[in-house]
């Protein structure tokens, strides 16, 4: 949810995790959530979330960006991969089916918000870890005090 949000840091600090789901469901419903899904078995294990960078407020602010430079970019927000999946190679071709979306909708580049030294804990990489960006072409583009943004052109 936190890509999405509206409200403030302090209404964000005491929603319940079922009030994001609820939140998260409707959204995905409307289709104001563009995510890809992966699948084994018939069974959903990974999710990569992404859009249009202006449409996702929690992006925007949590990274100070200027909508003014952003008009024709996109972001790869977040993944959830499944515990028995991770490490075998779901979140970059999330990352790929995702990409091609954003090029396929006219997008003239995208970006990404990994964290840097960060470990290796799923919770910390939810962003996807920098060596999957820059395998596939990213190049760091700006540099937060927490995060590198790294971005490819399409």
């Amino acid at each position: 949810m936190e890509t999405h949000r509206d409200q403030s840091d302090e209404e964000w600090a005491v929603r319940t995790a079922a009030e994001n789901r609820r939140d998260m469901s409707e959204m995905v419903s409307s289709r104001k959530v563009t995510a890809v899904l992966a699948y084994a078995d018939g069974k959903p294990v990974g999710w990569c979330n992404y859009g249009e960078t202006t449409r996702l407020s929690g992006v925007m602010h949590r990274y100070g960006l200027q909508a003014a430079d952003h008009e024709g970019v996109g972001s790869i927000a977040c993944f959830v991969i499944a515990a028995p999946y991770r490490g075998h190679g779901i979140a970059s071709r999330l990352l790929d089916a995702a990409t091609e979306r954003l090029r396929a909708k006219g997008l003239r580049a995208v970006e990404a918000y990994p964290g840097r030294d960060i470990g290796d804990s799923a919770q910390s990489n939810y962003r996807g870890p920098l060596s999957m960006y820059l395998r596939v072409g990213f190049e760091p583009y700006r540099e937060t005090e927490r995060h590198v943004i790294v971005r490819k052109n399409l």
